[in-house]
């Protein structure tokens, strides 16, 4: 809690620093190439090489072209990787000519939501919440005018909405998660934070079977000939490399028996089971609960792609909504031993995850300056190295993940049993 005695003036001071510190960074990042490459962030020469795929599709697509096949309007050929709802950019009057303005003002909003989601109040916060929001994996993703920046604006206001008092702004959650499914299969994993035990019982499972619904039928309608074309394209391609992580990575860089991943799996489900059982019932407090529920919201997406496939580590911009929660677990006292604990553990694993990639970039490029040959062998052993902290990271997360959950389901088995209990009485009193 900041103490009541702290100016309004020292923490508007401190987002006003956070915000031009972050603003300094991107330009220098736009207006440095050489810093870019440092990194190991490559634009290939064009600016927002993703969204410009997005509106290349959309314009095969307008053309009579078959996106999904190697694309003769973008760029470098690509297939389309998203679902047919991007084809509506034309709608808006939107083609491949306008990437770079899109992109700028695409970029430009995602910044403008991050930092209001991380709401600094200290200066640690503010510290923290520069190192996640300029970290290279999400720089890379304002590069490459990613989607996942998009999914980030779409599913920002989903904590607000489940959390007003007014239960129309609490469906319209429902809404907002599914919009972000429709752009993206992915986001449907989002949906776990309507288990959130915020509302009355019946609004819960209603909510919760309303997007059921709308998740199979968005499956239907749209990710058929999308499903075909990643297991053809994507999955066969994406090689794990700096700035990619999925379960699967050490396997593909060990070319090890599938066994390998199984064990990983089996490994990740024993925690899961640990936490279900062991970790102590925490509730958050009423300040605290949109924190968590942010927090909860970007967890489930990067555990959910870890999980999927290999990714690219654009899904980093999921972490600033771990920011608020993890920043305070460091000086909260009204939290149980076990879960500052695993607050802290699991911020120091997400700075080690968001920063390792990066800072191996700029000792191999600005000092050690490998051939590509030693490039591609140091690079292997580097992200090889990288693997266990990964797993460490997704197994923290993956507590926080069952914590709420089992809070969640329980909660329904409570208001479940109460109804039952009070049933008779309500009869008999009738």
């Amino acid at each position: 809690m900041i103490p009541q005695s702290t100016p309004d003036f020292r923490i508007v001071a401190r987002r006003a620093g956070l915000a031009s510190a972050v603003a300094a960074i991107y330009a220098l990042c736009c207006w440095s190439p050489g810093l870019l490459a440092l990194l190991g962030i490559a634009t290939a020469g064009v600016w927002f090489l993703d969204l410009e795929g997005a509106l290349a599709a959309s314009d095969a697509h307008a053309a009579g072209l078959n996106p999904l096949g190697h694309n003769p309007l973008d760029v470098f050929h690509r297939p389309h990787m998203y679902t047919d709802w991007w084809y509506a950019l034309r709608w808006f009057g939107l083609t491949r000519a306008d990437y770079l303005w899109v992109g700028a003002l695409l970029g430009l909003a995602f910044l403008i939501v991050a930092l209001l989601q991380v709401r600094v109040r200290r200066t640690s916060e503010m510290v923290l919440a520069l190192a996640v929001v300029a970290a290279p994996p999400v720089i890379f993703s304002f590069v490459r005018g990613n989607a996942d920046m998009a999914i980030f604006i779409v599913l920002a206001p989903a904590v607000a909405c489940l959390l007003s008092p007014h239960a129309p702004l609490r469906w319209l959650a429902v809404a907002v998660i599914a919009f972000a499914t429709g752009l993206k299969s992915y986001p449907a994993i989002a949906g776990l934070i309507l288990l959130a035990p915020t509302r009355p019982r019946r609004e819960i499972v209603a909510q919760v079977s309303l997007f059921a619904i709308l998740v199979i039928l968005l499956a239907f309608d749209q990710f058929r000939d999308l499903a075909t074309n990643l297991h053809g394209y994507n999955l066969e391609r994406r090689l794990p490399g700096f700035y990619t992580y999925g379960l699967t990575v050490t396997a593909r860089l060990l070319a090890a028996p599938g066994w390998w991943t199984a064990v990983l799996v089996g490994a990740l489900v024993a925690f899961a089971g640990a936490w279900w059982r062991w970790l102590p019932r925490w509730e958050p407090s009423v300040e605290q609960r949109a924190d968590h529920l942010r927090l909860v919201m970007g967890a489930a997406l990067l555990v959910g792609c870890y999980f999927a496939e290999i990714n690219y580590a654009y899904r980093a911009v999921f972490a600033i909504w771990l920011v608020p929660l993890l920043a305070q677990a460091w000086t909260a006292t009204d939290w149980p031993p076990a879960i500052r604990r695993l607050g802290q553990v699991t911020l120091v694993l997400l700075l080690a995850w968001l920063w390792s990639d990066g800072l191996a970039c700029v000792v191999l490029n600005g000092f050690a300056r490998p051939t590509s040959l030693q490039i591609d062998v140091w690079s292997k052993w580097i992200v090889l190295a990288q693997q266990p902290v990964v797993f460490l990271l997704m197994a923290a997360l993956l507590a926080w993940l069952v914590a709420f959950a089992r809070a969640g389901l329980e909660g329904l088995g409570r208001a479940s049993n109460k109804t039952a209990a009070n049933a008779p009485l309500e009869t008999a009193s009738n």
